[in-house]
């Protein structure tokens, strides 16, 4: 029991961290977005924000990312507005960073058949096999039958 719950625990791991990688990166994107003087930009800041880029910060150390990555994000965020180049640069490898981290999300994986369906694969040939032996019993009744 206690190997599967650490299993669970290692796959949460594995989960939790690149899901806060893309949240921050989004995150981020959205506040830049948010900042740039041409309205378009601010509507789609507006219709992207959920959460503000401090919280997701807090949220990427919770789940042990990478310093220094969130060290760009954390300077990247306390930016003035209009950033400057180095919030910019700032910016851009922090997102370039929390990308290649989002990328490392495990992939789904189609779960195992249930043990009850190879049984039940079984069951099905046998039934096959028993329908195949009454058709041809059938044919041969009714064939002798005509032969009488």
């Amino acid at each position: 029991m206690d190997a599967k719950i650490g299993r669970a625990a290692v796959l949460e791991q594995e989960a939790v961290r690149p899901a806060a990688a893309a949240r921050l990166a989004a995150a981020l994107v959205q506040r830049r977005l948010a900042q740039m003087p041409d309205p378009q930009s601010q509507a789609v800041a507006a219709a992207f924000q959920r959460s503000p880029a401090a919280q997701a910060l807090v949220e990427y150390r919770a789940a042990g990312g990478d310093e220094s990555i969130a060290a760009e994000a954390e300077k990247s965020i306390r930016s003035e507005k209009p950033p400057g180049p180095d919030a910019e640069i700032a910016l851009m490898r922090a997102v370039r960073g929390l990308s290649q981290e989002a990328a490392r999300a495990p992939r789904a994986s189609r779960p195992p058949p249930p043990a009850a369906a190879s049984r039940g694969f079984d069951w099905l040939l046998a039934a096959e096999g028993a329908a195949a032996v009454a058709v041809f019993l059938a044919y041969a009744g009714g064939h002798r039958a005509k032969a009488r």
